[in-house]
């Protein structure tokens, strides 16, 4: 090779590990990099907590306005076409309130207080299915 000529053996063996090294320092750089923007957001530098609610933002408002559009040519359809007949049956219906970003997205049903004893009552009602796996595990 011509630069080994140039430079020497010794000094080029040194040039191409500090070039392999770089590459690899290069590489995890970007790699941090990746990582560190998925872990803190994508730019937005945001909590999770923040994109939750931008989230719920976008999707509760979108769906209801596109049922509010679809609605609205509906109604403006069915009163083009009835305006003779008032007494098509349809009323329209007042639009439901605006959903809050305070509103839970579930609910949590009753709270069971006596699970061992109803637990045990299906076993008894239930005798084919033991209660444990492999005699150290229970089914649950």
């Amino acid at each position: 090779m011509w630069a080994e000529r140039v430079v020497g053996e010794r000094r080029m063996r040194q040039i191409q590990r500090f070039a392999r090294n770089a590459k690899l320092t290069v590489v995890c750089l970007l790699l941090t990099v990746v990582v560190l923007r998925g872990t803190i957001g994508a730019g937005r530098f945001g909590t999770p907590q923040q994109v939750l609610i931008e989230l719920r933002q976008h999707f509760v408002s979108h769906p209801h306005r596109a049922l509010a559009e679809h609605h609205d040519a509906r109604s403006r359809a069915s009163t083009t076409t009835t305006s003779s007949s008032s007494s098509s049956g349809r009323r329209d219906e007042p639009d439901p309130p605006p959903r809050s970003l305070r509103d839970p997205p579930y609910t949590l049903g009753p709270k069971i207080s006596d699970w061992d004893e109803q637990r045990a009552a299906w076993h008894r009602r239930h005798p084919e299915t033991p209660p444990f796996l492999n005699d150290i595990k229970p089914r649950v």
